[in-house]
Order: structure tokens, then sequence, then C-alpha cells
């Protein structure tokens, strides 16, 4: 069973894809230090996954509103990082 999906600082452009969901029980997921763009929608696909601990998100592009369902996240480990990209 995968546990953590760790692609930091890797030059991953595009978005992130909603398949996500379909990891039910990943512990962590690090995306931090990637070109990554379009807004944080997949934050949707997230909230099926009721064990995560952290989720890395900064310094990407991914730009606009953080969704209602970042309310729905199960970060029971509770770390929660998405600072903006320094240009």
């Amino acid at each position: 069973m995968l546990s953590v999906i760790e692609l930091s600082d890797n030059p991953i452009t595009g978005l992130v894809p909603e398949t996500l969901r379909d990891l039910k029980f990943p512990l962590g997921v690090s995306l931090q230090g990637n070109q990554l763009k379009n807004g944080l929608k997949f934050l949707d696909s997230l909230t099926k996954c009721r064990f995560l601990e952290y989720l890395l998100l900064g310094e990407n592009e991914f730009g606009g509103e953080l969704p209602e369902s970042i309310g729905n996240l199960s970060i029971w480990g509770s770390k929660l990082q998405a600072q903006r990209k320094d240009s």
C-alpha cells in the first residue's frame, strides 16, 4: 500500500490529477517546489483520504482561492503547508 507521495522539488508542471482520490490511505502528500498550476480544485479529491498526516503544496503556481473542501480534509497529523512561490 502506498503511504507517501513525495514529488517535491521536481520540474513537474501542469495540473494535479484528481485521481489522487483513488489513494485511500496516503499518510503524506508532498508536491512543494514544482510548477503546478490551475488552482486547488484537486483538494476535493483528497477529502476521501482519511489518514492524511501532512499536505505540502508550497512554492507552486496554483493561484486562486482555497476551495471550501479544504475544511473536509482529515489532516489529523495537522501539517498543511502552502506558502507562496517567490518570483
